[in-house]
């Protein structure tokens, strides 16, 4: 009887569940996961997949988006909010300043520095072998000399439930690393990986020494 008491109460679709009908589906606007939706009523609780603000810009890619209607798709972005008033005065800006300028040699070699931006959730990553916890992406720069359309500043944005965990950290943590711009004489080459590397090593430890109080990392 248990049973059949769960199975009716997800026989009804809750009532602030947003229906997106151009693909059958509804929206948890707190949770950021969709469901398809049963023809006879109801929704597929069990097989419900997240959606987040870097699948809505690349939504070509994801299987929900195909046939996901403009008036859809506008929906869902309403209910994503962007973690700017919440991180902005905590990013620690010379830091990424300082990334950038003792990364110009390698740039000058075809490199682009990714630079994020993250905090340490609640959440633990169900696929690793060991205990550890989801780090959420909150800011993120691209930069690179040869062409202006790499460089890039984002904000990440989340639903409310993940903005709530946002906003109760207060540690933030700095990862930088190279990656061959696609102009670069050295992407594809045999000796890509091991360059990368040790650029990498070496922008990492000037860091850490200049702004010893920052949690940066290295990978």
């Amino acid at each position: 009887m248990r049973y059949l008491k769960l199975y009716e109460e997800f026989d009804e679709i809750p009532s602030n569940f947003i229906r997106l009908d151009s693909i059958g589906h509804v929206l948890d606007p707190e949770e950021g996961v969709i469901y398809a939706m049963w023809k006879k009523g109801g929704y597929d609780h069990e097989n419900g997949y997240e959606i987040d603000d870097g699948n809505l810009v690349h939504d070509g890619e994801d299987q929900y988006a195909d046939g996901l209607s403009n008036e859809d798709m506008s929906v869902i972005d309403k209910y994503l909010l962007s973690c700017e008033p919440v991180v902005k005065d905590k990013i620690n800006f010379d830091l990424m300043q300082t990334a950038k300028e003792i990364s110009l040699d390698f740039l000058d070699d075809g490199y682009t520095l990714v630079s994020q931006v993250l905090i340490e959730s609640d959440e633990k990553d169900e696929d690793s072998s060991i205990f550890n916890f989801i780090d959420y992406l909150v800011y993120s720069e691209m930069f690179s000399h040869r062409f202006t359309i790499e460089t890039e500043k984002k904000y990440s944005r989340f639903f409310s439930n993940r903005m709530k965990v946002v906003k109760s950290k207060s540690d933030l943590i700095y990862r930088f690393c190279l990656r061959p711009a696609s102009y670069s004489r050295f992407k594809g080459t045999a000796n890509e990986w091991f360059r990368r590397d040790e650029f990498n090593k070496e922008i990492f430890d000037r860091l850490k020494g200049m702004f010893p109080d920052e949690n940066i990392v290295s990978k």
